[in-house]
C-alpha cells in the first residue's frame, strides 16, 4: 500500500517527466532552459575553463563558449542570427545560451564585471543576451548584466552584448 509521501513523489515525478517532453515538443530533445549539471557552490575558479584563442570550454558544464564577444551591440532577434551562423575554432552549431547557462560564467565573488577576465578578456559589464523569452511579454527575453552578475529581461527592439555557447 502506497502511503502519501509515496503518492506525492510518484506525482511530482510524473508531472516532471510530463513537462520536460511537452517543453522539447514530446520529441526527447534538448531543453536547455534546465541545468545538465551540478552548480558549484561558489564561483567557477579559473581552472574549471580550458581555454584557446577562440572558444573557452567549461569542464564542469561541458560548455564551449565564444571566448572574445563580437565589437558591436545588437538586438535578440541578430543576436540569435548571429550566433547560428558562428564558426570559431572550427566549430559550428553556435546559438545564444539559455538564461541558466549565461548565469553559469558568472563569477559572483566580482564585480565590473562579474566574470573570469583571465577567461573572457576585455568582457563588457553590460547586458548579455540570453536565448530565454520572458514568460509574461513576448517581447521581453531574459538578459544577464555582468556589472553585478544579476539576471532581469529586455525588450527584444534593444541592443544587448552577446556571447555564444555550443
Amino acid at each position: 500500500m502506497f502511503s502519501k509521501v509515496r503518492l506525492v513523489v510518484v506525482a511530482f515525478v510524473v508531472s516532471m517527466l510530463f513537462a520536460c517532453s511537452s517543453s522539447t515538443g514530446g520529441t526527447g530533445g534538448v531543453d536547455y532552459e534546465w541545468s545538465n549539471w551540478a552548480p558549484p557552490a561558489d564561483a567557477p575558479a579559473s581552472t574549471a575553463y580550458t581555454t584557446s584563442t577562440d572558444t573557452v570550454t567549461d569542464t564542469a558544464t561541458g560548455l564551449v563558449w565564444q571566448r572574445n564577444q563580437p565589437a558591436m551591440a545588437m538586438d535578440w532577434s541578430s543576436a540569435k542570427t548571429y550566433c547560428a551562423g558562428l564558426t570559431l575554432g572550427g566549430l559550428n552549431g553556435w546559438r545564444l545560451p539559455a538564461l541558466v547557462e549565461l548565469e553559469s560564467i558568472v563569477n559572483y565573488g566580482k564585480f565590473n564585471p562579474a566574470i573570469d577576465t583571465a577567461v573572457f578578456p576585455a568582457p563588457s559589464s553590460s547586458y548579455f543576451w540570453s536565448s530565454s523569452p520572458t514568460a509574461y511579454h513576448p517581447s521581453y527575453a531574459w538578459v544577464v548584466n555582468f556589472f553585478y552578475g544579476n539576471a532581469s529581461d529586455n525588450n527584444t527592439t534593444s541592443t544587448g552584448q552577446v556571447r555564444c555557447v555550443r
